[in-house]
């Protein structure tokens, strides 16, 4: 990680905290055989001897609990707006003396497809409670609200707070405007956020609330995390960084929204689809024409004007009269989520509603 300075304000209170460590506190590879992995380091610091914190690469946040028979158990979150950035994972330490490890990790909701994780511990240096992820003493689930200013390069990010843990922003990363939508986890500790830039970059964020004045930030620019394997070691595509709480007097939702002309959530993306359980629903949108399929169920043909989508609606079946109709539906909550109704032939008109879970 480059650029974070160990000088923070907590180091003061880490009394609070269990002068022990166990033994995967540490510095540790993210790198792997298959160039499945993202190719940097990850460190890990250890909490009143039984739960860990730890950040990877420049995208990846974990925290766990370590049992006394080895195996360590928790949940991960990565950068970008994505139904598939966030999961658990299962390690169970080798040889017993916490040099390397061996396991699997799942997305959240694929808890039966495992892949592989292991691990090398490369040095014993403890890293500081900013590396790592650590919180401390956070009280308030909107924490991440407010305006905020890197130690580098003078950047400055606005966070929103919106309906179901969603959020937007805006601010300035190394002189180059930003736009930001993304999903608060963990009480709003874990941000991870997309991000559109007015020099046509589509990038995604992953911001670590650590305490009540004090946040880790870290961005790539690459649209998707996947374009981010194996890539750590090209320095201009990621950064990472200390953003430190400042007092603000302004209006804060016209701060977040000062950016939103650059470009932003949109029709693309996926959905949930409460009407079929836990369906989804995914839209491809391009030239305000847009395509989609619900639930393995039916489909949409649809045109686009604005935060507006419209157009005809199909479901599987040969009942012509019954299983086609119309729909209008309209993005709501800042683009997090969209409300309409849908109309079949010969039917009543049908309430319309939706997440947004995925944001390309």
């Amino acid at each position: 990680m480059k650029a974070l300075t160990c000088v923070l304000f907590i180091l003061v209170i880490l009394g609070v905290f269990s002068s022990s460590c166990n033994a995967l506190a540490g510095v540790w590879r993210d790198d792997c055989p298959d160039n499945q992995c993202y190719g940097g380091l990850m460190f890990i610091c250890t909490v009143n001897d039984n739960q860990i914190y730890g950040r990877y690469s420049d995208i990846g946040f974990l925290s766990g609990v370590v049992y006394d028979d080895g195996r360590v158990e928790g949940i991960w979150f990565e950068a970008g707006y994505s139904q598939q950035n966030h999961g658990g994972f299962e390690w169970r330490l080798k040889d017993g003396d916490g040099s390397s490890f061996t396991g699997s990790w799942w997305f959240s909701e694929r808890k039966c497809d495992r892949f592989g994780w292991s691990s090398l511990k490369i040095s014993e240096t403890a890293p500081d409670f900013a590396e790592c992820g650590v919180p401390i003493n956070l009280q308030n689930e909107r924490a991440f609200e407010g305006s905020w200013v890197g130690d580098v390069g003078n950047n400055t990010l606005y966070f929103c707070a919106d309906q179901y843990d969603y959020l937007h922003g805006s601010g300035e990363l190394f002189n180059v405007d930003i736009n930001v939508a993304g999903i608060s986890y963990v009480e709003g500790q874990v941000l991870t956020n997309s991000f559109w830039s007015d020099d046509g970059v589509q990038g995604i964020m992953l911001a670590i609330v650590i305490s009540p004045v004090d946040m880790v930030v870290s961005w790539w620019n690459v649209p998707v995390n996947e374009l981010a394997l194996n890539r750590f070691s090209e320095d201009n595509l990621h950064f990472a960084d200390i953003f430190r709480r400042r007092d603000f007097t302004g209006d804060l939702e016209n701060a977040c929204l000062a950016n939103s002309n650059i470009g932003g959530l949109d029709w693309n993306g996926s959905w949930t689809d409460p009407r079929f359980g836990s369906g989804k629903f995914y839209v491809c949108e391009n030239s305000n024409v847009a395509q989609g399929v619900f639930s393995e169920l039916g489909w949409i043909e649809a045109n686009t004007d604005g935060d507006l989508m419209f157009g005809e609606i199909y479901f599987s079946g040969g009942r012509t009269n019954s299983d086609a109709g119309i729909f209008q539906v309209q993005l709501t909550n800042n683009g997090h989520t969209f409300e309409g109704v849908f109309v079949l032939n010969g039917g009543d008109e049908v309430n319309w509603v939706a997440n947004r879970i995925d944001a390309t």
